[in-house]
């Protein structure tokens, strides 16, 4: 019996809150890719495991979505030893084995791999409202880190007297991009439709490498899968421009100043800082990483990126926007969009997707065409998402521009 259960069952429950619990899990007969269904999942195994101590190393075996079993591994808890709360942050990672890396999992770092141009990262990009000068901004950038003869050309042409210095110059567009910011503001849409812009642009394939799970609880582990990860990387550049895609950083790059932090984590984040430094545009690999809880990200990580990009939820004016976007088949007027708008301040633009699409689906069971009773009601019994961002304060101001 393991650990988790003896506690509840002897009443010998830690007085301590788990701010943060990471798993990997696999499950019995059944593959879990789509990454709303293992936020689904994390839920849920929230709810399940409420009130139980975890610690790392834990092993738990339970059942979702009704009868699917599910055999959980804690790879992380903060503190080592707390109870868990509906307040606890939970990230699931699915436990990734390939018929070829069954044995040696050589490519188990790499949680997706997509080729751009694709017409479904078209569509992300096309559906981010509100922020074309960032997506306009950061497209050109990372288009310019990856043409350093265009850069030399225009030094020679309007500035031939610092053509000695542009070789310093250049070590600072490291085609590194790090966005932060509340669950549901885009980010991970993003990254992903930039892969698309980006090979429509430059008129090469890109590769949207998605990094998966790092951390393993085997002593040296770790290290050697952001080994493996970077070696796949230079690879891929034979073929194509690479996108490294990290997603929630901070479970990747978290702080060495964490006095729970273990010796091992530590090192793999040294690892990978040397990694990234070594990767650039020039190689052909660009990177995107994002966070909820940029507070929990190395500080040293900062520097290693060109443009650290906040994500905010959407003010009056990207509302209305985003509505109008969303509803403009199905014909709603503007004054129906102004009320909504008003009425979802505070949401995430993943909140609003979010009532919209349960109204579609109340007009869809009704067997009615979507009106404003159907929206108003789906939004007013939608709760927004919860902001996973932690109280703590940053430990240094960053950098926005």
């Amino acid at each position: 019996m393991n650990r988790t259960v003896r506690s509840m069952q002897t009443g010998e429950i830690s007085s301590k809150s788990l701010h943060f619990f990471e798993a990997r899990f696999e499950t019995v007969g059944f593959r879990v890719w789509d990454r709303k269904l293992i936020l689904s999942l994390a839920e849920e195994v929230g709810e399940k495991l409420r009130g139980l101590e975890v610690r790392k190393g834990d092993q738990m075996r339970l059942r979702v979505c009704g009868c699917l079993p599910v055999q959980i591994h804690v790879t992380q808890a903060i503190p080592e030893r707390g109870r868990i709360t509906e307040t606890t942050q939970i990230k699931l990672y699915p436990l990734l084995r390939s018929e070829k890396t069954a044995n040696n999992e050589k490519d188990d770092a790499i949680l997706n791999l997509t080729i751009a141009p694709n017409d479904q990262l078209k569509l992300l990009w096309q559906n981010l409202i509100g922020i074309d000068d960032v997506k306009r901004k950061l497209l050109e950038h990372l288009v310019l880190c990856l043409d350093r003869k265009r850069i030399f050309e225009w030094c020679e042409r309007y500035h031939p007297n610092a053509l000695s210095k542009m070789s310093l110059i250049l070590t600072g567009f490291k085609g590194k991009i790090l966005l932060v910011g509340p669950s549901g503001t885009g980010k991970t849409c993003f990254a992903r439709g930039l892969a698309d812009a980006l090979a429509r642009r430059i008129g090469r394939q890109v590769a949207l490498v998605e990094v998966g799970l790092l951390r393993d609880k085997l002593v040296g582990e770790t290290s050697k899968k952001v080994i493996r990860l970077f070696q796949k990387v230079r690879e891929l550049t034979s073929d194509y421009v690479v996108l490294l895609f990290f997603d929630e950083f901070d479970a990747v790059a978290t702080s060495r100043t964490i006095e729970q932090q273990h010796d091992e984590v530590r090192a793999s984040v040294n690892l990978l800082l040397q990694e990234m430094e070594r990767i650039s545009p020039s190689d052909g690999i660009l990177v995107i990483a994002a966070t909820n809880l940029p507070e929990l990200v190395d500080f040293a990580m900062d520097r290693r990126f060109d443009y650290i990009v906040e994500f905010n939820k959407p003010d009056f004016r990207k509302r209305i926007d985003l509505l109008r976007n969303l509803l403009a088949p199905f014909g709603r007027n503007f004054g129906t969009i102004i009320r909504l708008a008003k009425l979802t301040d505070g949401r995430s633009q993943a909140d609003i997707v979010r009532f919209i699409r349960e109204a579609v689906e109340r007009a869809i069971l009704s067997r009615r065409p979507l009106n404003d009773y159907y929206l108003f009601e789906a939004l007013e019994s939608t709760s927004p998402a919860r902001d996973v961002r932690c109280n703590a304060q940053r430990g240094g101001k960053r950098d926005g521009r």
